[in-house]
């Protein structure tokens, strides 16, 4: 922590949904980048269904990280959007458990069920780390 730029955001837009890599930390100070993307991709295409976040590569997520993932859950909702976590890191599954928002935050209580687009030759980004961590 210290750098304001932590947190890195890509979306990619895929018929009736949007998919958002989150890479970094998620903070106080580095939420604005994720309020601004949910924002944008809301104001676009109405016929936008649902957002899914793959958060496999964030290193970091406190309270107020917590906070703007819920703020964009309920900002999705609002315009009968489906917003859900798709792939967690370690730090966030824990932290998810934590705070007993498993269920809420990720799509049936499994933040693993799908692979992402984003992980793989196309976009470039690389695999998330395999972990052992009992959460």
């Amino acid at each position: 922590m210290g750098d304001l730029t932590l947190l890195g955001v890509a979306v990619v837009d895929v018929r009736r949904s949007s998919h958002v890599l989150l890479a970094g930390e998620l903070d106080h100070y580095s939420a604005g980048p994720l309020r601004a993307a949910i924002s944008s991709i809301l104001a676009g295409d109405r016929r936008l269904r649902r957002i899914e976040l793959d958060a496999a590569l964030l290193s970091f997520c406190d309270a107020a990280g917590l906070d703007a993932l819920l703020g964009a859950q309920r900002q999705a909702a609002a315009r009968g959007v489906t917003l859900r976590l798709v792939r967690t890191s370690a730090p966030l599954r824990r932290l998810l458990k934590l705070t007993g928002l498993t269920e809420v935050l990720t799509a049936d209580g499994d933040p693993d069920p799908a692979p992402s687009p984003f992980h793989g030759p196309l976009y470039g980004f690389p695999p998330p780390p395999a972990t052992t961590e009992a959460v």
